[in-house]
């Protein structure tokens, strides 16, 4: 029993020097009770495994107990119970050997091949949705395409904006007029015509007033020049009898 002991000691000595600050002796008597923490290298790795080996008196020659936890229970149950299946088959490849160096790479394996599928999963995931938008892009375009070419397009130049602008200068002349009927453009002889005729109504409407003026002033002499009867004035004023009222 104690050089099973003395070997056993050996055994986690050297595998100490391997794992380093992953491997932690939980207890070493009666037996010894080791602890693991098993994780891939790679950069965030998602699954972690807690391995718990207790050597019995008789091991290597007899198989140690185990307890195997994935404590970020990413992996399935059933997962892990296949990989338990693993370690036992491994501790019966190994009997009267050393193990739980093989037991932590055997579960150290397993966690690299499950983060590599997820990796692959992530990526294929991940080239799948590119692959959908690239589609729908796609689809996009060739709807944009599609109207494109149902519509008529005429390019613009110099001379059509030209021809464009004079016909809407035209338009709203058109509407101005329509607006103001009477505020047609005269031409010159129009003009020089309207022009006399309304010099004409004025020298009239001046005469006029004029006429008018001396028909009133005419009026006022009439008016003025009243006859002076002397016989009106001329009466006997001493024959007026007045009332002693009206003296007063």
């Amino acid at each position: 029993m104690s050089n099973n002991h003395d070997q056993q000691q050996d055994e986690i000595d050297l595998l100490q020097n391997i794992i380093f600050d992953k491997m932690k002796i939980v207890e070493s008597e009666p037996n010894f009770k080791i602890f693991m923490e098993i994780y891939s290298e790679i950069p965030s790795p998602k699954m972690k495994f807690h391995l718990t080996v207790t050597l019995n008196d008789e091991y290597p020659d007899k198989v140690p107990t185990f307890e195997l936890l994935e404590v970020n229970n990413f992996l399935a149950s059933s997962k892990v119970r296949d990989l338990e299946s693993k370690l036992n088959s491994l501790c019966l490849e190994y009997i009267n050997m050393p193990m739980i160096y093989q037991m932590y790479e055997c579960v150290l394996q397993y966690a690299d091949e499950e983060e590599e599928k997820l990796l692959k999963e992530e990526k294929e995931e991940q080239l799948k949705l590119e692959e959908e938008k690239r589609l729908l892009e796609l689809k996009r375009k060739e709807e944009e395409d599609k109207l494109i070419e149902q519509r008529t397009y005429t390019p613009v130049t110099k001379e059509l904006f030209e021809e464009w602008y004079k016909k809407f200068l035209q338009k709203k002349r058109e509407e101005k007029k329509e607006k103001e009927p009477n505020s047609e453009k005269l031409t010159g002889r129009q003009f020089f015509l309207n022009k006399n005729l309304k010099i004409e109504e004025n020298v009239e409407n001046i005469a006029k007033k004029d006429e008018e003026e001396d028909n009133k002033i005419e009026e006022n002499k009439e008016e003025e020049n009243v006859e002076y009867n002397p016989e009106l004035y001329e009466e006997d004023i001493g024959n007026i009898d007045f009332d002693k009222d009206d003296l007063e």
